[in-house]
């Protein structure tokens, strides 16, 4: 299951003598910014589409932001939900920002508005947005909708059953919010599978596992969400293999090879821990015990 609900804020310059939109007043003094490539939010970037705004003391959902630094028709903000109600401030503080530099107009979620009625949505929102969190996570408990995947500031997370129980109820979004940051601060690599033509209309999965680096890798091999079908949610290509292959960065070279699946049941247990309902965390591996996977994985095959 995918989330799909936001709050989205168009503005649009009306003023005679249009003028570009600094990046200053998009960010202010609190917030930073960076554009993905892949899985991976790099940092200080932006890219076509934008860019995705965040707060790092709260690592949360992520503000994305249409805008090119020459731009002075509009932009957008689009900020996905459930988050924390301090993003949804953070939101909030970005476009008044923006209508004191900018004379424009303001539609929110469709519905064009003045600046001071946009002001007094905050607290509807977050209250929407408390309701939100309560009502996907009760779909999770209930399995409704299997495990809940959210596009997030630094890379995916995933609300299973166990994280549903903590945020089914509540007043607030602090435990929510809490989630979310500590695990988006964690310092890991996150694995993403190169997808390689095998024969016409046929593919494979490789992800790449290099040693001396912590890992965030899926329960099960996904394809990245580039590879679905925006319409259908269906993926528009057949993997026939999902692999891994171990990498040494320092010497620059292949150790071996693997099934995703054999690489995950060879795991040592005291390497791998809980994550996310869609994720495991790994302990980073020497190129020894890389070497060791790929001897054990030889051996099964």
């Amino acid at each position: 299951m995918k989330d799909n609900l936001s709050i989205e804020v168009i503005l649009q310059q009306k003023s005679l003598f249009e003028k570009p939109l600094p990046l200053e007043v998009l960010l202010g003094e609190e917030l930073q910014y960076g554009s993905f490539e892949g899985l991976h939010l790099v940092l200080g970037k932006v890219n076509k589409q934008g860019f995705v705004a965040y707060h790092k003391d709260h690592l949360a959902r992520g503000i994305r932001v249409t805008w090119q630094e020459e731009e002075t028709k509009g932009i957008k903000c689009f900020l996905p939900i459930p988050t924390c109600e301090e993003e949804i401030h953070d939101l909030f503080q970005m476009v008044l920002r923006v209508l004191k530099y900018w004379t424009c107009s303001i539609t929110m979620n469709g519905t064009l508005m003045t600046s001071n009625e946009f002001k007094n949505m905050e607290e509807e929102t977050v209250l929407f947005n408390l309701r939100t969190l309560h009502e996907v996570s009760k779909e999770v408990l209930n399995e409704e909708k299997g495990i809940l995947s959210l596009s997030c500031a630094m890379h995916r997370l995933c609300i299973g059953a166990k994280e549903a129980d903590h945020f089914w109820s509540g007043t607030n979004t602090n435990e929510f919010r809490n989630w979310m940051h500590t695990l988006q601060a964690l310092p890991a690599y996150v694995a993403e599978p190169q997808i390689l033509s095998d024969e016409e209309d046929s593919f494979v999965a490789v992800y790449t596992i290099p040693s001396g680096v912590p890992l965030i890798l899926t329960s099960k091999p996904e394809l990245p969400l580039n590879y679905y079908d925006l319409k259908t949610g269906k993926p528009n290509i057949t993997i026939t293999s999902w692999n891994v292959r171990y990498y040494d960065p320092q010497s620059e070279s292949v150790l071996g090879t693997a099934s995703y699946k054999r690489f995950l049941e060879s795991l040592p247990i005291e390497k791998t821990h809980d994550y996310d309902g869609g994720h495991i965390y790994v302990n980073e591996l020497t190129r020894k015990e890389l070497e060791l996977l790929a001897s054990l994985s030889d051996q099964h095959e």
